[in-house]
């Protein structure tokens, strides 16, 4: 079935829509336009959430999009709770590898926009997809603070807020933290009014060094542009074999474009112990180099 309509329907369709929305969602929309596709925020952390008008195949969709350059490790992590996720539609979805950087999840159904009467169940249709993605998502890439932290952060404001909003990273958060404490001898908690964070270091020649930090959001960065204005990484080929050794983790596949940069990781990665441990190992040997040096 073939959707008639052109841009004018569309902006009409979505303006419907964002309304809709505005009076029974927390998630957010993006401007309407004659566009076939509109944006929404629903704090999670990696990833965009998209609704569309397929106009080609007289159809609409939902769909969830990475497209960066820890797409293919947050997918891979995503695949492996495929079923929970579908499970959450009660239907399969559609999983699709478009490129190394491009990776989607959706699900569409037929829709005639010329139909108007049929828009209030088009918008319900699609106001359930973004709270299933919401749903299933959350849990395995974390979703961002809603509401302004108060005052410095510390351990107990920190896993206070994980605790309240990301509750399934604080155990891999608390064992980096463990690690930290233990590997390096400085431990600097961040002072961000909506987020929190902390960063195990090392102080060299009067400068702080660090490969990782953790944050109330449901991540952890690790710190290659950091390294690189350190003496030890300054050298690219000294931070491509620290990518080396990370991208042997489970489900790490980080490209070489991120070695002057702060990847940012769902902290539900490292959920696995023997993940856990091949990581701190990868994290061991940066740590060891940045003390000699």
């Amino acid at each position: 079935m073939a959707q008639s309509g052109g841009p004018q329907l569309r902006l009409e369709f979505w303006r419907g829509f964002r309304q809709s929305m505005t009076e029974q969602s927390a998630i957010t929309c993006g401007r309407a336009s004659s566009e076939t596709w509109m944006h929404h925020d629903a704090r999670l952390n990696c990833g965009r959430l998209f609704s569309m008008i397929r106009t080609r195949d007289g159809e609409i969709g939902s769909q969830f999009a990475l497209d960066d350059l820890t797409a293919r490790t947050v997918f891979t992590l995503l695949g492996d709770h495929r079923q929970e996720v579908d499970e959450a539609f009660g239907r399969p979805l559609a999983w699709r590898v478009v490129s190394d950087r491009m990776h989607e999840i959706d699900l569409r159904r037929p829709a005639d926009l010329e139909r108007r009467d049929d828009w209030p169940e088009l918008f319900a249709w699609l106001a359930d997809n973004l709270d299933a993605f919401t749903r299933a998502l959350v849990p395995f890439v974390g979703r961002s603070i809603p509401t302004p932290h108060q005052g410095d952060w510390d351990e107990t404001s920190f896993f206070a807020a994980l605790g309240e909003h990301n509750p399934g990273a604080a155990g891999p958060a608390r064992e980096l933290l463990e690690w930290g404490r233990a590997s390096l001898p400085h431990l600097r908690w961040g002072h961000g009014k909506q987020s929190g964070s902390f960063t195990p270091s090392v102080l060299r020649s009067g400068l702080e060094h660090s490969v990782l930090s953790v944050w109330t959001d449901g991540l952890f960065c690790i710190r290659f542009g950091a390294l690189a204005k350190t003496p030890a990484f300054a050298p690219e080929s000294m931070r491509t074999e620290l990518l080396d050794r990370l991208n042997e983790v489970p489900r790490f596949a980080l490209p070489a474009g991120v070695l002057d940069k702060y990847p940012g990781l769902p902290l539900g990665l490292l959920g696995d112990p023997a993940t856990m441990r091949a990581f701190l190992t990868a994290l061991d040997w940066c740590v060891a180099v940045m003390k000699q040096r």
